[in-house]
C-alpha cells in the first residue's frame, strides 16, 4: 500500500522523539499496544486482542512496518480509535493529542487519521481549542481525487502538491486504486 509506504519514508528520516498516533487502533486497547511494543506478546497474540480483523478492514501489512519502526526506535504507539460518530470520534482523538502535545512539547506526534478528520477545522481546531494555543502541525493528505485529476490535466511533473505552508497532498497512486484499497 503506497500511501503506508509514504509514511514509512518520513517516518524513517526522523531522529528524535516520537510519538505515532493511529486511528486504525481504538484508544481502549493502549495497554496491548504498550505490551506489544515491548515485545511481550506476539504479533498474533496482539492482533487477536485488540480484534484487528473485526474492528479495521485494511490489511495488518500496512502497519506492521510502522509498529517495527516503532520498537526499532522505542517509539511509542497511541490508539486513537472509539465508537461514535464523526464528531465523538473527533473529540476523542483531540483530547488524546492535546494531552500529548501539552505533556510533552518537544515531541513530533505522527497522526494517521482519515482525510475527512484532519482537516483543519476539525481534529487540528479540536486541539488548538483544547491547549488554548494553535499547535504546530503539517498536514500530508494521499492519494485525493480532485488534485490528481488536477495534476493529469496540467500534467504536473512533481507528485507533491502545496496547497498552503501546512498543507499538502502526496499523489502516489489515481483515485481507482485508492477505492480498490477500501475494497479489498
Amino acid at each position: 500500500d503506497q500511501p503506508s509506504r509514504n509514511m514509512q519514508r518520513i517516518l524513517g528520516q526522523q531522529d528524535h522523539s516520537v510519538f505515532i498516533a493511529l486511528e486504525s487502533i481504538h484508544s481502549k486497547y493502549q495497554f496491548y499496544i504498550d505490551v506489544f511494543l515491548s515485545g511481550q506478546m506476539t504479533e498474533l497474540e496482539f492482533l487477536e486482542s485488540i480484534q484487528y480483523h473485526d474492528s479495521w478492514r485494511f490489511p495488518w501489512k500496512h502497519y506492521r512496518p510502522i509498529f517495527e519502526l516503532a520498537k526499532k526506535n522505542k517509539w511509542k504507539i497511541i490508539g486513537l480509535n472509539t465508537e461514535g460518530n464523526l464528531k465523538n470520534r473527533d473529540l476523542h482523538a483531540a483530547d488524546i493529542i492535546a494531552d500529548l502535545t501539552f505533556n510533552h512539547p518537544h515531541y513530533k506526534i505522527f497522526i494517521f487519521y482519515g482525510e475527512y478528520h484532519i482537516i483543519p477545522k476539525h481534529i487540528p481546531l479540536l486541539v488548538e481549542k483544547k491547549i488554548k494555543k494553535a499547535p504546530r502541525y503539517c498536514i500530508i493528505y494521499q492519494n485525493l481525487d480532485t488534485p490528481y485529476w488536477k495534476m493529469t490535466k496540467n500534467k504536473m511533473k512533481s507528485n507533491v502538491i502545496k496547497f498552503n505552508q501546512k498543507e499538502f497532498s502526496i499523489q502516489s497512486s489515481p483515485p481507482w486504486i485508492k477505492y480498490q484499497s477500501f475494497i479489498h
